[in-house]
């Protein structure tokens, strides 16, 4: 079972919570083989504007967030919608995320990414930079390698297929040199 969360600072925003509904939908029809927690424990995605977190992590198992701290500049520079955004976001935490079942000893920092190098999975220039991966939209060697290492050939699958599928309907490669 997942669980979209809004913070109570959020509540009284419709646009989230219509966001937050669409994500629900999404998961429960287009992403139940990856949400499943092998311990039978819910799942709770948090919705939260906290850079910390920026643009998703997956915390433990249970708990994963995305970020819309500068979701809306991202879109407008990269060509996809908010709600498309939030699912690139969420395709790949969930890769993570199921790193993370699959190997209990490792732990969310293991999974962040080494610097300099283009790919969706690298967060150490900050939130604003994330747009410019989001351009090129690929996933280094060492990433599918990892994860696949550690399992995850399912949703990598999933994931590279929504790559292709956005790489396809928007217009980032026409700013790419």
């Amino acid at each position: 079972m997942t669980d979209v969360c809004i913070s109570m600072k959020n509540i009284m925003r419709l646009d989230l919570i219509s966001l937050a509904v669409s994500l629900q939908n999404h998961l429960d029809k287009d992403m139940g083989f990856s949400i499943s927690s092998p311990h039978s424990k819910s799942v709770y995605l948090s919705l939260v504007e906290d850079e910390m977190h920026a643009p998703f992590r997956a915390l433990t198992p249970e708990h994963i967030v995305i970020s819309t701290t500068e979701a809306k500049s991202i879109c407008d520079y990269t060509g996809l919608d908010f709600l498309g955004y939030l699912k690139l976001c969420l395709a790949l935490v969930l890769v993570q995320r199921k790193a993370l079942c699959l190997n209990p000893q490792i732990k969310s920092e293991d999974l962040f990414h080494p610097p300099n190098e283009h790919c969706l999975y690298n967060r150490n220039l900050g939130i604003n930079n994330f747009a410019l991966h989001i351009e090129k939209m690929v996933l280094c060697n060492g990433c599918k390698d990892f994860y696949h290492c550690l399992g995850c050939d399912k949703e990598l699958a999933h994931l590279q297929k929504k790559i292709d599928h956005w790489k396809k309907n928007t217009d980032h490669e026409q700013r790419t040199p």
